[in-house]
């Protein structure tokens, strides 16, 4: 699946709209996307994605940063996320997110950073030591 379907989806199951400065229908890693935007100090932007466009010499773009912080979530984390394999910051912080974290989290080896506070887990999570050396998971 394409990551713009993949967002489609995810937002679409959470009940949510793609922020305004996504490009949703074509290209998503362009304007504050792709830019040198701070995506720390750019917190009006929420639902918010970074990208790094240097793979294959500078000519393929990849999400590597999503935002879906304090947008009142309530459900599962969706299989779809799976499909943006280049993650590796993932901000779903102050949402009401239950269920077991899915095994396809173990997947991401370049996650550096996982923020989830008030999500309530199911405790097994046995893939977890094959990303705990690179993982920062903020609880």
């Amino acid at each position: 699946m394409h990551a713009v379907a993949a967002l489609n989806t995810i937002m679409g199951r959470w009940g949510l709209k793609a922020s305004s400065e996504w490009n949703i229908s074509g290209e998503p890693c362009s304007g504050f996307a792709s830019d040198a935007t701070d995506w720390d100090h750019q917190r009006n932007i929420n639902p918010f994605i970074k990208c790094v466009c240097s793979y294959d010499n500078n000519t393929v773009c990849h999400i590597t940063r999503l935002r879906l912080h304090e947008l009142n979530v309530i459900g599962h984390i969706p299989s779809e996320l799976q499909n943006l394999t280049y993650l590796v910051d993932l901000d779903m912080n102050y949402n009401y997110l239950t269920g077991a974290i899915p095994s396809f989290i173990g997947k991401f080896t370049g996650m550096l950073y996982l923020y989830d506070l008030y999500i309530k887990f199911y405790i097994h999570v046995p893939w977890i030591g094959r990303v705990l050396s690179y993982l920062s998971f903020i609880v």
